[in-house]
């Protein structure tokens, strides 16, 4: 028998994921200059393959599996697509970090 039930150790792990996700979006964001496009598609997709894993876990964990499988095509494949176009929006060229003193 164990202290922590599949539902708990999903969420200890999607908090864990989205404090990771958070700090990339800020080194991203302190590499390169994003612009609304780039921020909003990446927030939106990141938070929606967050949302996928979440329902995927959570209904294959209730003896779902179809439900876990849906999910994944309907809420992952979006996820994918944001994910990309936020890519193909982030400017390539990096900031000029370095200061003159």
């Amino acid at each position: 028998m164990s202290i922590f039930t599949g539902s708990e150790v999903l969420f200890f792990f999607l908090g864990a994921l989205f404090t990771l996700a958070a700090g990339g979006g800020v080194l991203i964001a302190r590499k390169f200059a994003l612009n609304w496009q780039a921020w909003t598609l990446g927030v939106l997709g990141t938070l929606l393959a967050l949302f996928t894993v979440g329902w995927s876990v959570s209904s294959f964990l209730e003896g779902e599996p179809t439900a876990g499988v849906v999910g994944m095509l309907l809420f992952g494949f979006p996820a994918l697509v944001l994910l990309i176009l936020a890519y193909r929006v982030t400017p390539k060229s990096p900031l000029d970090v370095t200061q003159e003193s």
